[in-house]
């Protein structure tokens, strides 16, 4: 894989503003990328979903959090 300083694409659509859509976008403007995000609902309002994680989701979710702690400058964290 070639490494170029600017990103292959620079506009993204993201459909849906859930979990995954606004992690992503948040990813893909850390990137650099133009992140558009669309939501079909009017408002937000509580959808009686919930978000479990398993031992392996949250082992992942542990060394994740650890790595990105260690390999990044605390001027460079970007709080959202």
């Amino acid at each position: 894989m070639r490494e170029t300083s600017k990103p292959v694409v620079e506009k993204v659509a993201i459909i849906g503003a859930g979990p995954g859509g606004l992690a992503t976008a948040i990813a893909l403007r850390k990137q650099g990328i133009d992140a558009h995000v669309y939501e079909k609902a009017r408002d937000f309002r509580p959808v009686g979903a919930g978000l479990g994680l398993m031992p392996n989701g949250l082992r992942c979710h542990y060394w994740c959090w650890a790595w990105w702690s260690s390999n990044s400058d605390r001027s460079e964290k970007t709080r959202y």
